[in-house]
């Protein structure tokens, strides 16, 4: 009866984990190289002390920022996309894989009047919800500086 939640407890953890290394490790360095970027545009147009010169600066870098902008959003629908692929197949692989009752030690009284706990039938479902939620502070961390 503990076996379907300590799966689905760290089966979540290891999705979100998996997601949070996916980030770590490529598309944090490239969303700083992008950021890097943007940053060096902007500190080269707040040199400029002149009001047309700055506005001519900027109609010709804006194609470059709209690029960057879009390369950020780019790498964090990476991220988002990963996210959800992980968290769609894992839930196949518990309602294909775990089954039975989760008991909660929630007192209940039941029809015929005998004190139980509280049952979930198929509640690893339940119990990967929220320990999904509950580690999803790991892979949606901010990326940058």
């Amino acid at each position: 009866m503990i076996l379907p939640v300590i799966i689905a407890i760290l089966l979540a953890f290891l999705s979100n984990f998996i997601v949070y290394l996916l980030g770590k490790l490529y598309i944090d360095k490239k969303i700083n190289t992008t950021l890097n970027n943007i940053y060096s545009i902007d500190t080269n147009v707040e040199r400029i002390v002149s009001p047309k010169r700055k506005d001519r600066k900027i109609r010709i870098m804006s194609r470059r920022i709209s690029r960057y902008r879009n390369t950020l959003f780019k790498y964090n629908m990476y991220k988002t996309i990963s996210l959800v692929l992980l968290y769609f197949t894992i839930l196949t692989i518990i309602s294909d894989y775990i089954k039975g009752a989760v008991i909660i030690p929630i007192p209940n009284q039941v029809i015929d009047g005998k004190p139980g706990f509280l049952t979930i039938p198929n509640g690893a479902y339940l119990i990967f919800l929220i320990a999904f939620l509950s580690f999803l502070w790991l892979s949606i961390r901010p990326i940058g500086k």
